[in-house]
C-alpha cells in the first residue's frame, strides 16, 4: 500500500507534521525506557540509525524505517538523501564479552533531502515514532509517497494521524 502525504487543507507548507507509527503492541518496558522517556536514535553508520520502541528495534535507512516485520519506504526518494543525527549528541557504549563498542546517539534522526527540498526528522518516546516533513520553499509535496509492506492494518485516529497496526 501507498499512502500519499497528508497535508491539511490550508497548511502552509513550510512544514508538515504528523505521527509516522504508533505501535499498537505496547510492551511493560522497566525503568529507563518508560513509555515517558524520549527516544534516542544510535548513528550505527553513516547509512543506519537504530532506537528502541515498544521493545522493537527501529532501523533507520536513507530511504525506509524497518519495525516489527514492517517496512515504511519512500517510494523513489532522492539519489542525495542521507541520514543526520539532530541536536546534542552523547555516547552510547555497550560493553559485552570483553569487547567496547561506542556509538553517537542524538534525540532525533533526521533524513536530508530525502526528496528535493524535503527533510524528514523522526523523535518520539518508546511508545510512538513521529516524524515532522519540513518543505524548504518552492518544494513539492506531491512528491511524497510511503509505501507501508507487513502491516496488519493501516487507519487514521481521532486526531487524523496515521495508525500502523504491527503484527505483534
Amino acid at each position: 500500500m501507498v499512502l500519499p502525504a497528508r497535508v491539511p487543507s490550508g497548511a502552509p507548507l513550510s512544514i508538515v507534521r504528523t505521527t509516522l507509527l504508533t505501535i499498537v503492541c505496547l510492551s511493560r518496558l522497566p525503568g529507563a525506557t518508560a513509555l515517558d522517556h524520549p527516544l534516542y536514535f544510535e548513528a550505527r553508520s553513516s547509512a543506519l540509525f537504530e532506537t528502541r520502541a515498544a521493545g522493537q528495534s527501529v532501523i533507520i535507512r536513507p530511504d525506509r524505517i524497518e519495525l516489527d516485520g514492517i517496512t515504511l519506504r519512500f517510494v523513489h526518494p532522492s539519489k542525495n538523501a542521507r541520514l543526520e543525527g539532530l541536536g546534542i549528541s552523547a555516547p552510547s557504549t555497550y560493553i559485552t564479552r570483553g569487547q567496547t563498542r561506542s556509538f553517537r546517539q542524538y534525540p532525533k534522526a533526521g533524513i536530508r533531502h530525502v526528496y528535493p527540498g524535503i527533510d524528514v526528522a523522526f523523535y518520539g518516546s518508546p511508545r510512538q515514532l513521529e516524524y515532522d516533513l519540513d518543505l524548504a520553499p518552492g518544494a513539492t509535496p506531491d512528491r511524497i509517497r510511503i509505501q507501508v509492506d507487513g502491516a496488519r492494518g493501516i487507519r487514521l485516529d481521532e486526531q487524523g494521524n496515521r495508525v500502523v497496526d504491527t503484527r505483534s
